[in-house]
């Protein structure tokens, strides 16, 4: 079997050795190709292959879902980030390297993205209270949990926005302080606002919290996100566009303030999952 194997270095704890987990893989009778480095994962996913091994965080592990988009290349996808947002919501919590296993005993599935100004969406895009969570990272790893709670310490003092949103033309209207349109069921610091969503089925999870919310959500995110996830107003829809006067983001990527609109893009990649 011919892989490319993309692994992250820096990723979680460090702990990820690129050598090893290559000698692993050709161990078992496989051809790999290893990246780590951006231009080198461009170059490697050119290459055609039967698997693309993913070892790192939600970063890498979009990135390859970007390129491969639209190609039959299917992803396995070792979670050794932080917070593995994208790893969880497919129910992947195994850094299972026996890729013979993984072909025989998981299943291969299609997973969607969203567009959102032709930048490709892999786990959320949103705005209000988690482009700011965003925008205060100083490049340190934290930890989910701290995020979480610096997410809550916001939370206080986050103002409400008025929003305008268009669901496959249907129109609502409101105050919220967070808005997020979601593939993934996990965003951020790895929080659960979307328990429901499945990244295949061709539809957003448009998750709105207001102030009735406030209270709940306060507490999931003082927890550092371990108490039970607050029940969030939640919509579906496989278009959503969202006018607000609030900071935006694409996955970990800042965008200006102004109107949105995303559109579900189906079957863009593929995913082997337990």
């Amino acid at each position: 079997m011919r892989v490319i194997l993309i692994a992250n270095e820096d990723a979680g704890d460090g702990d990820v050795d690129p050598a090893t987990l290559g000698a692993t893989l050709r161990g078992r009778g496989n051809q790999v190709i290893s990246a780590s480095k951006t231009k080198e994962i461009v170059a490697a996913l050119e290459e055609p292959a039967d698997l693309v091994v993913v070892a790192g965080g939600d970063g890498t592990v979009a990135k390859v879902a970007r390129h491969l988009s639209g190609r039959e290349v299917p992803v396995l996808i070792l979670p050794v980030g932080t917070a593995n947002n994208i790893a969880r919501s497919l129910g992947i919590d195994t850094t299972e390297l026996d890729v013979d296993k993984v072909c025989e005993t998981w299943r291969r599935t299609w997973i969607d993205v969203g567009l959102l100004d032709e930048r490709i969406v892999v786990e959320a895009a949103g705005c209000g209270g988690l482009p700011q969570l965003i925008r205060s990272h100083s490049g340190e790893e934290r930890g989910i949990h701290r995020e979480a709670k610096q997410l809550g310490q916001y939370l206080e003092e986050l103002p409400l926005f008025d929003y305008r949103i268009t669901l496959d033309g249907r129109e609502v209207v409101g105050e919220a302080f967070i808005i997020e349109a979601m593939i993934m069921k996990y965003v951020g610091p790895s929080l659960l606002f979307a328990p429901d969503a499945d990244p295949g089925d061709g539809l957003l999870d448009v998750v709105i919290a207001g102030e009735s919310d406030r209270a709940s959500l306060r507490r999931y995110l003082s927890s550092g996100g371990k108490r039970h996830h607050p029940e969030l107003p939640t919509y579906r829809a496989a278009s959503v566009t969202i006018a607000c006067d609030a900071p935006w983001h694409v996955d970990d990527e800042l965008k200006p303030r102004k109107t949105h609109t995303v559109t579900v893009r189906t079957q863009a990649w593929q995913a082997f999952v337990p």
